[in-house]
C-alpha cells in the first residue's frame, strides 16, 4: 500500500472580527480508529443540527486525509472538497454525517493529530 503524502498548508491569519456564529452545531462526535504505521483509517460519525433558518450546507475543515466514503443519514451524497474544506449538502434540519478517511501518520510533519 502506498503512503499518502501531504504538504502542510501555509498558516492563515484569522482575526476575532472574522468569526461568525456557526451554520451547524455538532452535538455528538463518535470516532473509530484503525491505527497503523503506514496508514490509519478513521471513521467519524457526527450528529449535526442546523443553527437558524438558512439553506447553507455543512462545511468542515480538512487537512489532507483521503476520504473513502461520506454519507448523510446512511445515504451517499455528492460532496465537494476544495481549499481545505469539505462541503456536505444536508436537506433537513438535523443529520448524522459519517466520514471514513485514510491518513498517513508517518508523513505527518505538523506534529498534531495522528502521527507515527
Amino acid at each position: 500500500m502506498t503512503a499518502l503524502s501531504h504538504a502542510p498548508a501555509a498558516p492563515v491569519t484569522i482575526h476575532r472580527g472574522d468569526y461568525q456564529p456557526p451554520d451547524w452545531h455538532a452535538h455528538r462526535v463518535r470516532m473509530t480508529f484503525n491505527l497503523g504505521v503506514e496508514t490509519t483509517r478513521v471513521i467519524a460519525d457526527i450528529d449535526v443540527t442546523r443553527n437558524g433558518a438558512h439553506d447553507r450546507p455543512l462545511v468542515l475543515d480538512e487537512d489532507g486525509g483521503l476520504i473513502n466514503e461520506l454519507t448523510v443519514d446512511d445515504a451517499p451524497v455528492r460532496w465537494d472538497q476544495a481549499k481545505n474544506a469539505i462541503t456536505v449538502p444536508i436537506s433537513g434540519d438535523s443529520a448524522t454525517v459519517r466520514i471514513e478517511t485514510t491518513l498517513a501518520p508517518a508523513a505527518n510533519t505538523q506534529l498534531m493529530g495522528l502521527y507515527a
